[in-house]
């Protein structure tokens, strides 16, 4: 009995070490940011949040990690793509952008109060929005659409993080997030400014 009771408070004792060994290496991520289109969309500007987990090596300056965030435009963009015989301009609204992504990360210090890092995430991005058509054919009427697709995508980055408290740092980075697209013309590639905190 009291053999069985030993080996019983030796495992507990085991996972309670193990998960807080674990809980050392595993950090979360919530971050604003404000992002700004390029290319065709280059006056569009989206803002959103993204929470993200991370996977830190105790031997490697190295992370990995899943992100998930939620983007929204902050107005109206007019494109002129004749995508349509007769087609006079399309006007986008409520563009929403919905990024997954699997990431890594390389930190070049291991300093607690100042860590550049520089990383690359890969994986798709839910695209919608919607579309208001005019049509030269009849002046003063308008088409009305909803779009959503889902495009691969990649987003390298660089940024900086710094230790304000026991566990829990602040951040800023730089994200160029890129998307394969099918129409050339039509793209939401843009830059994001992001700013949070890491507990």
């Amino acid at each position: 009995m009291n053999r069985k009771f030993l080996i019983l408070l030796s495992l507990g004792l085991l996972s309670v070490f193990a998960n807080r060994a674990i809980a050392q290496e595993n950090k979360f991520l919530l971050s604003y940011s404000s992002s700004q289109g390029v290319s065709d969309l280059r006056y569009l500007g989206l803002n959103g949040f993204q929470l993200e987990w991370q996977y830190h090596f105790k031997k490697l300056p190295i992370s990995t990690g899943l992100s998930v965030g939620y983007h929204i435009s902050k107005d109206k963009e007019i494109i002129e793509v004749p995508v349509l015989y007769g087609v006079n301009n399309q006007q986008m609204t409520n563009v929403k952008s919905m990024p997954v992504l699997a990431h890594i990360n390389y930190y070049f210090l291991k300093s607690k109060y100042l860590r550049p890092y520089i990383g690359i995430g890969l994986g798709m991005y839910r695209q919608s929005h919607g579309l208001v058509i005019s049509t030269r054919d009849f002046p003063g009427n308008v088409m009305t659409r909803e779009k959503t697709d889902w495009r691969m995508g990649i987003a390298p980055e660089a940024g900086i993080s710094t230790e304000v408290f026991s566990a829990v740092s602040i951040f800023i980075s730089l994200k160029y997030n890129y998307m394969q697209n099918e129409i050339e013309r039509l793209n939401y590639n843009n830059v994001s400014f992001n700013f949070g905190i890491i507990f």
